[in-house]
């Protein structure tokens, strides 16, 4: 059995799903040639086949360079988080967060995925062996994510306990 490789991106996680959604775009639905994407994005037909598998993590930059090439937009959702939609940094205003709340955004976003994956993998009215394994580890990093959020959480009641 294979493991899935879920890698950490600097503006947060990334998820096993987008093995998922690279499988079906570019491998079993065959919307796209593989080996034509990966010419275009300049990576060994190999290196994005493993990225399909699950067996390596695909990074975010790469992510963003298979959407360039294909404009697909199921692999745009996988670079941002659901309910949310790509505007200028410039236009972005607003006080910073606290820490607990960006735990927070972070364990909506974990358990969402959780849902996305399970919605995409009841599609063809059944859940096969992979997409377990996908949802599996998807909550995995769901339970990390709020067990995050309950240190932070007590770290900040300690604070306040002990500024008394």
């Amino acid at each position: 059995m294979k493991t899935l490789a879920i890698a950490e991106g600097g503006n947060g996680k990334h998820f096993a799903l987008s093995a998922h959604v690279l499988y079906r775009c570019l491998i079993y639905e065959k919307r796209y040639r593989l080996q034509e994407v990966a010419r275009k994005i300049r990576l060994p037909v190999s290196t994005l086949y493993k990225y399909c598998q699950g067996i390596y993590a695909c990074p975010v930059e790469i992510l963003k360079r298979i959407f360039t090439v294909t404009q697909d937009i199921e692999i745009l959702e996988l670079l941002k988080p659901d309910g949310y939609d790509f505007i200028r940094a410039e236009k972005c205003t607003g006080a910073p967060m606290s820490t607990v709340e960006v735990e927070f955004n972070d364990d909506f976003l974990a358990v969402s995925k959780v849902v996305d994956a399970y919605r995409l993998a009841k599609e063809d009215g059944k859940i096969d062996e992979r997409e377990t394994e996908i949802l599996d580890r998807l909550l995995d990093i769901a339970k990390c994510e709020i067990e995050e959020t309950r240190q932070v959480i007590s770290s900040e009641i300690g604070k306040e306990g002990r500024g008394r």
